[in-house]
């Protein structure tokens, strides 16, 4: 049920943003390559990252892993 709930309310949210007119935010992170520069970002969960010393939300993100 916890599910249902939760998709639920995002389906809300998603249409109360299109409503508003706000312009959506996504990320795609790339597979890391091992280099100094590719370590440097961190996915956290489904909408944050790490960046250095900072954090960043965006709509959606996709991580290394999804293709």
């Amino acid at each position: 049920m916890v599910e249902f709930e939760k998709a639920q309310k995002r389906k809300l949210h998603n249409e109360l943003e299109k409503l508003k007119g706000r312009t959506r935010v996504y990320l795609r992170v790339k597979p890391n390559d091992n280099s100094a520069e590719a370590n440097c970002v961190m996915a956290l969960d489904d909408y944050r990252i790490k960046h250095m010393d900072s954090e960043y939300q965006f709509d959606s993100l996709f991580g290394p892993t999804v293709s």
